[in-house]
């Protein structure tokens, strides 16, 4: 028996487990979706749609996290102390190779990602730019209203 209110009547039968959705993305195209995503989850959403977006941003702010971590380490390893913390000089372009190729192959690493896509309909009218939308498109379903 399914009791959660993610595992309504519409699950048992059979509508709602379609729903859900699995994509794969580069950490380099997360990053580059990182503005939009945070627009979208500072819009008036429906209930059930909200939580669905919360629970989907933890997962992609872990993954951000994880990588902003692994780029400081990167900076550490190749850079130099300063008056000002560690950074990678200008001048040293050596470092600033070795650097790029590491944070480069960081970018190209893969997180996938299993939610219900959010249903365009739930998203104000308005809020968000052609880019944006073309940034989060992995996310959003047209068609009916996710919020049952």
């Amino acid at each position: 028996q399914l009791n959660s209110p993610l595992f309504d009547e519409k699950t048992k039968q059979g509508g709602f487990m379609s729903e859900i959705k699995t994509t794969t993305l580069t950490l380099g195209d997360l990053k580059i979706k990182e503005s939009s995503i945070g627009k979208l989850l500072n819009l008036k959403l429906p209930v059930k749609t909200a939580y669905r977006m919360s629970k989907l941003s933890k997962t992609i702010v872990k993954e951000l996290t994880d990588l902003e971590e692994q780029k400081t380490k990167l900076v550490e390893k190749y850079g130099e102390k300063t008056d000002k913390g560690i950074s990678i000089k200008p001048e040293n372009k050596e470092a600033w190779e070795v650097f790029l190729t590491d944070y480069n192959e960081l970018l190209k690493e893969e997180a996938t990602f299993s939610f219900i896509p959010i249903s365009l309909n739930d998203i104000p009218e308005n809020e968000l730019t052609v880019i944006d939308m073309m940034h989060l498109s992995d996310f959003i379903l047209e068609g009916e209203n996710t919020d049952g």
